[in-house]
């Protein structure tokens, strides 16, 4: 395998690693937004 080739192997094995490493560990907040929901009386228990 030529050296240009194995430079490119494992830069594009370097960065799906970083990537995978960052995603695994990435802390994202979940969405948030208000939810209002009427539920009419003949569906709640007696």
């Amino acid at each position: 395998m030529s050296t240009v080739r194995r430079s490119l192997l494992l830069t594009l094995l370097v960065v799906i690693l970083g990537s995978v490493i960052f995603l695994a560990t990435w802390d994202h907040p979940p969405e948030v937004r208000q939810i209002e929901l009427v539920v009419p009386d003949e569906q709640l228990p007696r």
